[in-house]
């Protein structure tokens, strides 16, 4: 109700404006809350110093993210949305399956985290931290599982396309993950966080694809998901790495990266 004591009916102009008010605010929160990550690294990066980059106040900052690992956890979806729309319209050099789309997507997301300079500091805190690992890969795992979902409803649809995520297996009817799924991805990408933070540690840079290759290891080991063909072999996994599409790939991703980062 306004001051008036009326109701705003929903739909009307004023309602609309004030929706893209908010959102317009809640981007540039965002937006400038990513910089800042990218600038000075988590850790060191205040709410209000968000506030301050937004002109805004604190408050206004909370309102739309209550505490700093939602902007965290935003970041690290926002990378997938990323690889998702790189890998859009792209040719592989030959017909992958399911796996192998998965080995993909996963080297194309540890190169992300490792090999661009603006997110190296945002990276270096997140490993460091067990919460901010946890909190990734639960992120993670919300997002195979809503990609699943979509696999499974384009199949369910009729549709033989998909161009992304064909892991409609790996959901219940509940739409989450299968407890076993969901645990292999723990382990496989919780090791390749750890690998990373030593990595770190010892002041050497993280090697994407031997991250991608001990995820994936450890991933197909725990889920019982058939990799026993020879094209899931690391061999026929490395040169499907290093084709020309995938590079490509890659370097779209990055590009739309460092220009998120940058504002």
């Amino acid at each position: 109700m306004n001051e008036s004591g009326l109701s705003h009916a929903a739909g009307t102009p004023r309602d609309e404006s004030q929706h893209i008010h908010k959102r317009t605010t809640r981007e540039m929160i965002y937006r400038n809350a990513f910089m800042l990550f990218a600038k000075r690294g988590y850790n060191k990066t205040t709410m209000s110093d968000i506030a301050k980059a937004c002109n805004t106040t604190k408050t206004l900052v909370q309102y739309h993210a209550p505490k700093k690992e939602l902007l965290a956890n935003l970041l690290m979806r926002s990378l997938f949305e990323l690889i998702e729309s790189a890998m859009s319209g792209a040719t592989m050099p030959r017909k992958i399956d399911s796996l192998e789309q998965l080995y993909v997507i996963g080297f194309l997301h540890f190169n992300l985290l490792t090999q661009n300079v603006s997110m190296e500091p945002i990276t270096k805190d997140i490993v460091a931290s067990r919460k901010l690992t946890e909190r990734m890969i639960d992120t993670e795992i919300m997002w195979i599982a809503r990609t699943s979902v979509q696999a499974r409803h384009r199949e369910l649809s009729g549709e033989t396309s998909v161009p992304i995520a064909m892991w409609s297996s790996f959901v219940n009817d509940q739409d989450t993950l299968e407890p076993h799924i969901e645990q292999a991805v723990v382990a496989g990408q919780g090791g390749a966080y750890e690998l990373m933070h030593h990595e770190y540690l010892h002041h050497r840079s993280p090697d994407p694809g031997a991250l991608t290759d001990l995820s994936y290891a450890i991933f197909t080991g725990l889920s019982g998901e058939d990799h026993s063909e020879a094209m899931h072999g690391l061999p026929a996994l490395h040169e499907l790495r290093s084709s020309t599409a995938v590079r490509a790939i890659n370097n779209e991703a990055q590009s739309m990266l460092t220009a998120l980062l940058s504002g």
